[in-house]
This record gives C-alpha cells, sequence and structure tokens, in this order.
C-alpha cells in the first residue's frame, strides 16, 4: 500500500484542497481518498486523489460550465442576499477558520450534495418553500445538516424556539419550548435551565418566585398601608413575627396582604 499523499493547502486548477473527506467505499469493498476542496467560484467539493493528482478534475464544475455557456455566469444571483446566506452555510459547515465552524462543521453539521455543487438548485428550494428577504434559514432538528427535507424558512422568534438549547416542557397540561414559557411567565431562560439543573420539579420551577436581589432591596422598602397603619414589607414581617422570605413569597404567590401576613407557618 502506498504512503498517503497530504494534499491539505494545495491548489489543482481552481481548487483548494481544504481537508481530507472520507474515503469512497468502492464496490469491490476497496477505498479511495478523497479531499474536500474549495473552487475560486465558492463552491465546494469533494474529489478523490486520483483526480486531483492527474489533473482530471480542476473545478467544482463551473469551468465545464463555464465552456458551454461561454463564460457567461451561470445563475446571475451573486449579489442577492439569498446567495450571501448560502456562503455563509458553506463557510461555517467547511472553513475550520470560521468563527462557527465548531458549532457546525466541527460537529459534524455538512450541506447536502444537492446544494453544495449547486447554488441554483438551493435557490429554486429556496424560492418554491417560502422565502422572503425577513427570514433565516433553520434547521428542524439541530443534530442533523443542511438539505430540503431538514430546512425551511422561519422568523427570527420561531427559530430562537428551535435553538438546540431549548426543549419541550409540559406544565399545566400545555406543551412549549423553554424559551415559550420564559416568555410567557416573565422568567429569564437562564433561570429555568439553572432550577432544571439543580433537579426542581416543574411546578416549583414556574411557581418559585425569582429570588433577585434588586426585586428584594425594592420590595424592602415599598410602603403598604393595612390596618390604617403604612410601613415597609420588612417592618410588617418584624411585627408579626414572620420570616420577611415568606411573606415575600406569599405576596409573589398572589395572596392578599392580610393572609400572606396573618397565616400560621405550617409546622
Amino acid at each position: 500500500m502506498s504512503a498517503l499523499i497530504d494534499l491539505t493547502g494545495r491548489k489543482f486548477g481552481r481548487l483548494t484542497v481544504i481537508e481530507r473527506s472520507e474515503d469512497k467505499v468502492l464496490p469491490s469493498g476497496g477505498r479511495k481518498t478523497q479531499w474536500l476542496c474549495k473552487c475560486d467560484c465558492g463552491n465546494y467539493t469533494i474529489v478523490m486523489s486520483n483526480n486531483l493528482i492527474r489533473n482530471h478534475t480542476r473545478s467544482c464544475g463551473c469551468l465545464q460550465k463555464e465552456k458551454v455557456f461561454g463564460g457567461r455566469k451561470t445563475h446571475g444571483l451573486s449579489k442577492t442576499r439569498l446567495y450571501r446566506i448560502f456562503n455563509k452555510i458553506r463557510d461555517r459547515c467547511y472553513n475550520p477558520n470560521n468563527p462557527k465552524y465548531n458549532k457546525y462543521g466541527g460537529r459534524g453539521i455538512t450541506i447536502c450534495d444537492e446544494w453544495l455543487n449547486d447554488f441554483h438548485k438551493f435557490y429554486k428550494w429556496s424560492m418554491a418553500n417560502g422565502y422572503k428577504e425577513n427570514l433565516t434559514i433553520d434547521r428542524i432538528d439541530g443534530n442533523k445538516g443542511y438539505s430540503p427535507e431538514n430546512c425551511r424558512w422561519v422568523d427570527q422568534e420561531e427559530q430562537q424556539n428551535n435553538r438546540s438549547n431549548n426543549y419541550l416542557i409540559t406544565y399545566k397540561g400545555e406543551t412549549k419550548t423553554l424559551a415559550q414559557w420564559a416568555k410567557e411567565l416573565n422568567i429569564k431562560e437562564s433561570t429555568i435551565r439553572s432550577r432544571i439543573q439543580y433537579g426542581w420539579s416543574i411546578d416549583k420551577i414556574f411557581e418559585t418566585p425569582i429570588n433577585n436581589n434588586a426585586v428584594n432591596r425594592k420590595a424592602r422598602k415599598k410602603l403598604i398601608t393595612y390596618n390604617n397603619e403604612t410601613k415597609t414589607l420588612t417592618e410588617w414581617a418584624k411585627e408579626y413575627n414572620i420570616p420577611y422570605k415568606t411573606l415575600y413569597a406569599r405576596l409573589a404567590r398572589g395572596w392578599e396582604f392580610s393572609k400572606a401576613l396573618t397565616t400560621p407557618l405550617s409546622k
């Protein structure tokens, strides 16, 4: 078996070798070394070693198209928003120098062959599947790559609900994403996630008041009139010999002030 020649960084025609790709498995059971290459036109393609070294493959296919069409542009869409989006997807999936590569290509997120080598097919799919200038592309399953069956065009809020750190939570018979519950209950997503990590039940997570120091300081200074007397929450708690935190929590749950103040502590 001949030693593997590392082609990384070398250029063949219009193709620059980025990194080694998965071997191609032949019907006979043998294997052929393949390389991920970036074409001068911006496309990425996978080429076998022999085809590069023997100069059989010199572009992603654009060279042949230019010959056929006399050097004319093949789609005329290079200045569109869709083309910019497409290039950004390819770059974060296949360029190790991209700041977002670790979240995409670095963890196996790729682009299907149908789109990777032919922007026009991506364009046609987008226009047939609801693309608009205010929408962004979203992967339905965040652990899978970019393909017609796993992508859709959505607004920012819907994409936020589909992020990998969101998951479905059922509470009081309703099922929503973590982001949706956070918005509805006015609780920070980070607070909900922290409580989940502590092993709290869903009821406790959603019903326990936020122990925010700034909120507590404001509440302590707030004047409350009861039985024709006006005092701060701290003063009322002290006079009725009830822990301030208990009084605050009862009020946060919606208790009437008199009930919160006079209900005996459970033993």
